[in-house]
């Protein structure tokens, strides 16, 4: 369906650093902001406009734009889904020097040209002003087999398989899940698989479709599946509140979502390589910086 690169890097701060509570967006805004200081040759403010930007890491990968050429749903995009996840593996607090911090970090084939840009801009990134220094990389495969660290990463990435379609399966939601309808955040009781299936639709589809690689899916048929051949058991969702402040808006943004498990029953091949890929994708708002991220586990 998709290629990605997974990897899982291990960092360590040179000295204590308070993290807040889901601290996603401040290692995804590290990141960029590093990327951009290697990779920017004009120095200019913002990327509107930049002649450079169709062949600049950090344009490429953090602020993706249409090329002339794009066509199918690409072409309607006014930026592109950005090729990328960066996911935390901890929480929030304080960290002292020696304590260590794990980040998935989820590169998509549009980004695959930059891996080595991204991987050099992580080595020397900081947060709150303390380097953080890594300590560990390592590819974990679409099979869930951790390479060594010293294996070299495939370039061309990792087919994503899924395996055979069980009769049931089991969902876990384990960062917050943000999806929205009719202009609102759903909450426990507005939960609804086909609106949870529909946005992994347009997730993994839209990736796709900015590769210039268009997906043969009837989406229409798809979601009719869900909602008649599909049954929702053993919901057990709660709402986590999150907040995240942002410079660019000047404010204090909500990043709160669904977190919990849930069980789908019924014919689930349809549906199941979208529902399985999204494992790596995330759903929702904030997939890129590490929320929407969720777990399938087949149920005989």
């Amino acid at each position: 369906m998709i290629r990605v690169i997974p990897m899982r890097l291990t960092f360590e701060p040179e000295r204590a650093v308070s993290l807040p509570e889901y601290p996603g967006a401040l290692w995804r805004g590290a990141l960029g902001a590093r990327l951009r200081r290697d990779a920017c040759i004009t120095r200019a403010p913002t990327c509107e406009g930049c002649t450079a930007r169709h062949r600049c890491a950090y344009g490429q990968v953090f602020e993706p734009v249409p090329s002339a050429r794009a066509t199918g749903l690409a072409a309607g995009f006014r930026d592109l889904p950005r090729p990328y996840v960066v996911c935390p593996l901890h929480g929030g607090g304080t960290y002292g020097a020696g304590r260590h911090l794990t980040l998935a970090l989820v590169l998509m084939e549009g980004a695959f040209g930059y891996l080595h840009a991204m991987l050099r801009a992580a080595q020397r990134l900081s947060l709150h002003d303390v380097r953080m220094r890594v300590v560990d990389r390592r590819v974990i495969r679409p099979d869930q087999a951790a390479a060594p660290s010293c294996d070299p990463v495939r370039p061309e990435g990792y087919l994503i398989e899924p395996p055979l379609a069980p009769r049931a399966a089991r969902v876990v939601l384990e960062h917050p899940v943000r999806l929205r309808r009719d202009n609102r955040t759903l909450d426990v009781g507005a939960f609804r698989l086909d609106a949870f299936c529909s946005a992994i639709l347009r997730r993994v589809s839209s990736l796709r479709e900015a590769t210039g690689k268009s997906m043969q899916a009837d989406f229409a048929g798809l979601l009719d599946h869900v909602r008649s051949g599909l049954r929702l058991h053993g919901a057990s969702l709660t709402w986590q509140e999150a907040e995240r402040y942002s410079a660019r808006q000047g404010q204090r943004v909500p990043q709160g979502g669904l977190v919990g498990t849930f069980e789908v029953h019924g014919d689930l091949a349809p549906i199941w390589p979208w529902l399985w890929t999204g494992q790596w994708t995330h759903v929702g708002k904030g997939a890129v910086m590490g929320l929407g991220r969720y777990r399938v586990e087949p149920l005989k």
